[in-house]
């Protein structure tokens, strides 16, 4: 459509580094700005550990533990624009 806004900002960083032995402390942040919503700022950030383990000819298997935070617009609600607040904790295991 003609009147939908096309500018943003939007910035991010990730930080990982190793801790001691398999263990990697890790931290994101992200800011996003958009015209269509009068340039409300959202912002989400995470931060924990990741544990890695390379057998011998595997691909690594990594546990990650993080806390994150999340503060701005809804960011899947296409057909509404409810602000919203989060912080949580997750665990993931990968191969």
């Amino acid at each position: 459509p003609l009147d939908l806004a096309e500018r943003l900002v939007h910035v991010g960083a990730e930080l990982r580094t190793m801790l001691f032995g398999e263990v990697r402390l890790l931290g994101a942040f992200d800011y996003k700005m958009v015209e269509e919503e009068d340039w409300e700022g959202a912002w989400s950030a995470r931060a924990g550990v990741e544990i890695a383990r390379v057998p011998g000819g595997h691909l690594p298997r990594v546990i990650s533990l993080i806390f994150e935070m999340y503060d701005g617009i809804a960011p899947y609600g296409q057909f509404y624009r409810d602000d919203i607040s989060y912080i949580g904790f997750g665990i993931s295991l990968s191969r």
